[in-house]
């Protein structure tokens, strides 16, 4: 997303652009604000995601907090709608069934 200048929105929220930053009160650098083994789901579910993902989801928390967030939850299914269009326009069209004679 950009201004009308062409300049990139940065550091700024989707829902309100002249909204202060809010930070999330977290230490930066943190995995879990509790730290590891104390939200066994929270483990589970980062176990399966790679570490560059959840390292950019955790920097988003701590410098945005919840509302940073949420604009990264709306920027990022945008996102994978247009990947996965651009993925389905790759894929071969099905060959139409012949009729068997």
């Amino acid at each position: 997303m950009s201004d009308q200048t062409g300049e990139p929105l940065v550091g700024q929220h989707l829902d309100d652009p002249d909204a202060p930053l809010a930070t999330s009160g977290a230490v930066p650098d943190t995995p879990h604000p509790h730290g590891p083994g104390h939200d066994p789901v929270l483990d589970e579910v980062e176990s399966h995601v790679d570490p560059a993902v959840a390292a950019l989801v955790h920097e988003v928390r701590d410098r945005f907090g919840a509302r940073g967030l949420r604009d990264a939850i709306t920027l990022a299914t945008y996102e994978l709608e247009i990947a996965e269009q651009a993925v389905a326009s790759l894929s071969p069209e099905p060959e139409p069934e012949q009729p068997r004679a």
